[in-house]
């Protein structure tokens, strides 16, 4: 963004979700040095006309010694923008709830993934999202403006999962009642590198319905931020590996699909013909991974081993 510089402050997660690759693949989470940072900080502002300073990280909430980092950075720079915020440290480190305010931040995006505590715990996204409303309405008479929530749509919902979030936004709003939130849904992409890599394909668009219900009846706004069509293509397509490849020209050069930002459903659903065009068995391929099945992705080094996923 203009007027803004991104500087990496760690590496590597510490949480691992099952759904998410950052906290298998990319080793154990460490800390630049602050006194490095704070120097790095200084030569960006020294060169380049920004007055915000994003600091990155894959959650700066577990960042050991932050207070006293903002501060010396609040020093350089005006403000300071932490977008990198996992909704497990949020809950778990309340001091930041009313840190961010105060830091001129104005937006907060949360990401509480299950629509219950029981799909969370199934996701490995274990933290106490019921805690969200006590936290959001001091925030928010402190100058919050806006929350953004994301979910992940699992197709193992119920109907008590799915009430269970839309008690979680009703007494967010109760809590916070002008406040803007937002509620952004996906369907769980089984993504290779992560446990939930075999699990098999589920229709999720029942519970994105329920959900988008539950959502708009709260007082919030709904959007979903890939389709069900969208992914259930690209899982497929992942699955089927270089056997794919040929569906995959032929979408591209004949069908003229070309991915920008996103797939259109009418896209997406051509994209699966063309894999049962080519004699691939779409249903196995959406099926749970067994134990001794080869993936596409096996002589692929993804950064943990297969056997510890």
């Amino acid at each position: 963004e203009a007027g803004e510089e991104t500087l990496p402050v760690a590496f590597g997660c510490p949480h691992r979700c099952r759904f998410c690759r950052d906290g298998w693949a990319m080793g154990p989470h460490r800390q630049l040095d602050p006194d490095l940072v704070v120097e790095i900080a200084a030569r960006m502002k020294a060169a380049l006309a920004a007055t915000d300073l994003n600091l990155l990280s894959p959650d700066l909430g577990c960042q050991r010694g932050l207070f006293e980092l903002l501060a010396r950075l609040l020093r350089i720079y005006p403000r300071l923008s932490a977008k990198s915020l996992a909704g497990i440290s949020f809950v778990r480190s309340p001091a930041l709830a009313p840190l961010l305010p105060r830091l001129g931040k104005r937006e907060v995006t949360v990401g509480v993934e299950g629509m219950s505590a029981r799909l969370r715990a199934w996701l490995g996204k274990r933290f106490d999202a019921d805690v969200l409303p006590e936290l959001l309405g001091p925030m928010h008479r402190a100058g919050l403006r806006q929350a953004k929530l994301f979910f992940i749509a699992t197709g193992r919902e119920t109907d008590e999962d799915v009430d269970e979030a839309g008690r979680l936004l009703g007494g967010i709003l109760r809590a916070a009642p002008r406040l803007r939130l937002l509620i952004s849904a996906m369907p769980l992409f089984p993504s290779p590198g992560t446990p939930l890599a075999f699990v098999g394909l589920s229709d999720v668009r029942e519970p994105l319905r329920r959900l988008e219900e539950a959502a708009r009846g709260a007082g919030a706004e709904f959007r979903i931020s890939a389709s069900p069509e969208e992914i259930r293509a690209a899982a497929l397509l992942t699955r089927a590996g270089r056997a794919g490849t040929r569906a995959l020209v032929r979408a591209s050069v004949e069908d003229r699909i070309a991915y920008d930002g996103e797939l259109r459903r009418t896209e997406a659903e051509r994209l699966v013909r063309r894999l049962r065009q080519d004699g691939l068995d779409v249903e196995a391929l959406g099926a749970e991974i067994g134990e001794k099945e080869i993936c596409p992705w096996d002589d692929l080094d993804l950064g943990v081993s297969r056997r510890v996923l």
